[in-house]
């Protein structure tokens, strides 16, 4: 442990104990809830990674998840580096319509929290990515509570009801001692139910995606011919399929390459012969995936979920030195003096004529001190200091009023 933490002596003598409510499972996109989890890990942290359970209907939306459901909760270790590990809970299957039904979201919650419960002692802190979580915590009750929000949950399709979604939000927002948004959108809709929310945005593993600049490109592309237009990411309702549609159509000479889990129904894409859809990759082999494209791609559909997006991915486009054609929205457009910003496919197929010339944005100075101030150390930094704090605060009220010996 750093030794410049504060001292907070714990329940046992082991390291401190943090629970982490995840909106993804551990195996999916690799992004925000991963890196905090093993990021804190590297700390000395005894993390507790908690998947999102499934409902009994969920197979009936996607089929994928019926290997998710189980009646008993399943835990597994991963090693973080050679001397860390994690422990990540895939919980049992839920009720469904939990979101619809303030009642059956609290049976859904105990149910989680006797399933963390027999893997782990009452934890020190808890980070929640998840709304839901507000009728967690008063049942784990913890020292320390962030909601780390990433998303705007209410904005998603499905059958939630966003009323209940912004309730069961901002009672988790009240109850937290740290908020965090990684958004303006997001944090100002949080700033309705206290003052102090945080902005701490997205980043990137710098190092692990500058090898994209040296490494040999994957073997996937092989067969795949220049000049290539990369997207890595889920791709979800949110994605504009219209537009990348309509930019293969646009340079049908450029090869667009999408990584990621299909979300959504991608069978008007396969209709286009220079798109090719690799499915999920493993986040350790991305940069050589990175390696082999000309210019990258973040193209979002304009909607209230999406303008509360901080993109991560471009983060990681730009460690890896790669052109970035990005869709505007409030966050992208932050970043504008690294990025293409291309509100349709004519004014992007405009900008990767332009890449493929050689013009350059993401390069020099201004991409370094970028890098230097958006990297996954440093938001962990942010987190682990908050939680410390919190725990200080709590020893020390405690000292302070036990009596002398």
């Amino acid at each position: 442990m750093n030794q410049s933490r504060p001292d907070i002596p714990l329940a046992t003598a082991s390291a401190p104990l943090v629970t982490i409510i995840a909106a993804v499972r551990w195996d999916e996109v690799f992004a925000r809830n991963q890196q905090m989890a093993r990021g804190l890990a590297l700390r000395g942290w005894d993390v507790l990674y908690v998947e999102p359970p499934v409902t009994w209907l969920a197979p009936l939306r996607r089929s994928s998840d019926r290997k998710h459901l189980r009646v008993t909760p399943q835990l597994r270790q991963i090693a973080v580096d050679a001397r860390h590990t994690l422990r990540v809970l895939a919980p049992p299957t839920i009720l469904p319509l939990g979101l619809r039904q303030r009642g059956l979201n609290r049976y859904n919650q105990r149910r989680l929290a006797a399933a963390i419960a027999k893997v782990q002692r009452r934890p020190d802190a808890l980070i929640s990515y998840l709304p839901a979580a507000a009728d967690l915590v008063p049942i784990l009750q913890p020292q320390a509570v962030i909601y780390d929000c990433a998303d705007d949950h209410a904005a998603f399709p499905g059958t939630h009801n966003p009323t209940l979604v912004r309730q069961l939000e901002a009672e988790l927002t009240r109850r937290s001692h740290s908020v965090f948004a990684t958004a303006r959108n997001l944090a100002d809709r949080l700033s309705q139910w206290r003052a102090d929310v945080q902005i701490l945005p997205n980043a990137a593993e710098v190092e692990h995606f500058r090898r994209a600049e040296t490494a040999e490109p994957h073997p996937l592309l092989r067969d795949i011919p220049h000049p290539r237009l990369g997207f890595i990411g889920g791709i979800g309702p949110w994605v504009d399929l219209a537009y990348i549609e309509a930019l293969a159509a646009l340079c049908p000479d450029c090869q667009l390459v999408l990584i990621g889990p299909a979300l959504t129904d991608v069978k008007r894409l396969h209709r286009r012969p220079n798109v090719h859809l690799l499915g999920p990759q493993p986040y350790p082999d991305l940069p050589r995936f990175l390696a082999g494209f000309a210019a990258t791609l973040f193209c979002f559909r304009a909607s209230e979920l999406t303008e509360g997006v901080n993109p991560v991915k471009v983060y990681e486009y730009i460690a890896a030195g790669r052109e970035v054609i990005a869709t505007p929205n409030r966050e992208t457009g932050a970043l504008a003096r690294l990025l293409w910003l291309a509100r349709t496919p004519d004014e992007a197929a405009a900008a990767l004529r332009r890449i493929l010339a050689g013009e350059r944005r993401c390069t020099g100075s201004a991409r370094e001190s970028f890098l230097a101030a958006n990297s996954w150390k440093q938001r962990v930094d942010v987190m682990e200091a908050s939680l410390f704090a919190r725990l200080a605060s709590i020893h020390a009220r405690k000292s302070s009023s036990q009596p002398p010996t």
